[in-house]
């Protein structure tokens, strides 16, 4: 983005008019107006998804990372996003120490009846174990996290999911209709 002296007020580096002249250069106050910081925020979120969908099969997280480095980037946060791509974010998370705590004969066993049913191993059984702690157990007793930070991720993975299966299964279709099926869950 291009700076000006006011934030609200957006232009697009190498912006074209149709009669071709660069629209950055000369620029006059009455050559822009002002953006709300929504409009703002929804057109860093359009052009997140254009990386995204244009990053192909392999590439499309990546893409979408570096573009949201893009645009999150600021000197002045006293923590930068800095992630360059989808392998950035896992290398960036910290393990809490109970998560790798060698599990018990309750882990292990839960561990044992979800591998039979789903065939999955699960390769930090605590995790296992955290998804089934609810947050009723007094927390003295409490060897895991309940299950609440778990359900958070998991729900915006499903989320992830069902938005870009609606997205490309229905391509005519606009926001409203989408956001609606979303919720129903289609």
């Amino acid at each position: 983005m291009t700076d000006t002296k006011d934030s609200h007020t957006w232009f697009p580096p190498g912006l074209r008019l149709l009669q071709g002249r660069d629209f950055t250069k000369n620029l006059k106050a009455e050559d822009s107006h002002d953006l709300a910081k929504k409009t703002i925020a929804d057109v860093c979120e359009a052009l997140i998804a254009a990386a995204m969908l244009s990053g192909g099969k392999d590439h499309r997280f990546d893409m979408a990372v570096r573009a949201v480095t893009r645009f999150v980037k600021n000197d002045t946060l006293t923590v930068s996003h800095t992630a360059t791509s989808w392998a950035d974010y896992y290398l960036s998370y910290k393990k809490p120490k109970w998560q790798e705590n060698v599990p018990n004969g309750y882990e292990s066993d839960l561990a044992q009846q979800v591998f039979k049913k789903l065939g999955y191993q699960f390769k930090y059984p605590a995790l296992l174990r955290s998804a089934f702690t609810h947050l009723s157990l007094p927390r003295q007793l409490a060897v895991v996290p309940c299950y609440q930070r778990l359900e958070f991720l998991g729900d915006a993975l499903l989320d992830m999911v069902c938005v870009e299966h609606l997205f490309r299964r229905f391509p005519d279709k606009d926001p409203q209709w989408l956001t609606e099926h979303k919720v129903r869950g289609l």
